[in-house]
């Protein structure tokens, strides 16, 4: 049952349309703003059963406002997604 729901997100359309969504939205933002998120860094580490995000600081203060929501919002949904599946989560602030 896991497995079927995260084969669904993991190659779903949905996904590609929220990517496509995602990269038009930047596309529209004045070329500074897309440059300032050009600077940030982002690094997705996985070992094994561990994964760890890093993400580096930005100089322009909306970007680095963006970076915060982005965060708190894929925790949350994290979160939810594996309580969903029954695991007992614990987010770290």
């Amino acid at each position: 049952m896991v497995d079927k729901m995260m084969g669904m997100f993991g190659g779903s359309q949905a996904q590609e349309a929220l990517f496509r969504f995602m990269a038009g939205q930047v596309a529209q933002a004045p070329p500074e703003k897309r440059a300032a998120l050009a600077r940030v860094e982002v690094a997705i580490v996985r070992k094994g059963q561990q994964m760890s995000l890093a993400i580096t600081d930005s100089d322009d203060p909306q970007v680095a406002q963006v970076i915060s929501g982005s965060l708190d919002n894929w925790g949350a949904l994290l979160s939810k997604a594996f309580q969903a599946m029954g695991f007992r989560v614990k987010l770290y602030q």
